[in-house]
């Protein structure tokens, strides 16, 4: 082994690392020979590790003294850390009081809200108990009965325009029968109205102008405005029969047995039903006094229109059932609480009533005298209802 050389050997047999000073000298571990030279590592050691590190090694080192690494006491490492600690729990500290400080403030303002909409709700709600009286019953149950009236015209609205398409298409009596109401001798009351049959003949369809949903007699009814390109207007009542919507015939053509003008020219006894506006003729008498003096008046054709022929005056029986019905109907129109809630008395003359009643022609004496026998109905539907009951004080 003469080749060999003072200096650092690696055992190839066990893997020792030693120290040789002479020449050929064997591992001191197992006694053998050292690395050959191409194995040969050199061993460094790091500077500041606590441990040997083995980054590369050679067979020939040079001899020198072993540098002693530098170490860290432990007791320089503890110190750190608990140097750290400390300001760690210092500014956990610092962050912890400021968190404290913002939610104080934070429950402090929404404290403050809840004051100030408390504050504002009991205001609100003293002004709204003040203002909105409590809810009554009869308040509820018309708010009911709108919401009806309302599902009614919904449910009925196509029905309502396809019926009105057709009857307005038509003129002839026993066609347009098929569109309104059946009733006992609808056909002849009708061929009476023939001529009104004609007045409103439109080309097109007419425009709906107007709804209202009425409840004669606890039967729902839906009042309706129509206007044609001329602007003129017209009333038609539909009421649902063999589940359809069909028109009423009487409100729609004013039906009376014959026109007043015929009756009052005519020279003998004799009885007619008439549907009529009715005004008191001396709004000045007192109502103390036994009878109450009328002129009824033909009413127009259309919607809205002026006072027709005026009838000579009738005085009725204050006292009498009928005369107290007359006075309720003509009342009611001054109140603006018109029959059933209808929305078509709103546009008559002033100062009238719908009525539908029997006049008598007398001749007394050489003179024609014109009396009341009986008071069918307070509006011009084709309806078995009078439309007012009287009260106990009535």
């Amino acid at each position: 082994m003469s080749e060999k050389e003072i200096g650092w050997h690696h055992c190839g047999k066990c893997g020792e690392v030693y120290f040789a000073a002479e020449r050929g000298a064997l591992c001191t571990a197992c006694g053998r020979t050292p690395i050959p030279l191409k194995k040969k590592i050199t061993v460094h050691a790091v500077e500041g590790n606590s441990q040997t590190v083995r980054k590369e090694f050679s067979p020939n080192l040079a001899i020198g003294p072993i540098a002693t690494p530098k170490l860290v006491r432990i007791e320089s490492h503890q110190d750190s850390s608990t140097a750290i600690d400390v300001k760690q729990r210092e500014r956990t500290d610092r962050v912890r009081k400021k968190n404290y400080t913002l939610a104080k403030f934070i429950a402090g303002w929404c404290l403050l809200l809840c004051i100030a909409a408390t504050a504002i709700y009991i205001k609100n709600s003293k002004e709204a108990a003040r203002i909105n009286p409590v809810t009554k019953p009869e308040e509820n149950a018309s708010s009911s009965q709108q919401s009806i009236d309302i599902d009614i015209m919904n449910r009925s609205e196509a029905e309502i325009y396809k019926t009105a398409a057709e009857f307005f298409q038509v003129t002839a009596p026993e066609m347009r029968a098929a569109y309104c109401l059946k009733r006992p001798r609808l056909v002849q009351t009708m061929n009476l109205d023939g001529a009104k049959a004609m007045i409103f003949n439109p080309e097109v369809i007419p425009a709906l102008m107007q709804r209202n949903v009425i409840h004669p007699a606890g039967i729902a009814c839906v009042e309706t405005v129509w206007q044609d390109a001329r602007g003129r207007q017209v009333e038609l009542v539909f009421r649902e029969q063999d589940q359809q919507w069909l028109v009423d015939w009487e409100s729609y053509a004013k039906s009376s047995e014959k026109p007043w003008i015929i009756f009052q020219s005519e020279n003998d006894e004799a009885e007619a039903t008439f549907r009529l506006l009715m005004r008191e003729r001396s709004v000045s008498r007192d109502a103390g006094d036994a009878s109450i003096s009328l002129i009824f008046y033909e009413p127009g054709f259309f919607h809205g229109a002026d006072l027709g022929a005026a009838t000579p005056e009738i005085l009725v029986d204050r006292r009498s059932r009928t005369g107290k019905l007359l006075v309720a109907a003509l009342a009611a129109r001054m109140n603006e609480e018109p029959v059933y809630g209808s929305m078509y008395p709103s546009s008559d003359p002033p100062n009238t009533a719908r009525v539908h009643v029997k006049i008598r022609r007398s001749i007394v004496n050489g003179e024609k005298i014109f009396t009341i026998t009986k008071l069918i109905a307070c509006h011009w539907m084709g309806i078995d209802d009078i439309g007012i009951e009287l009260t106990d004080g009535q």
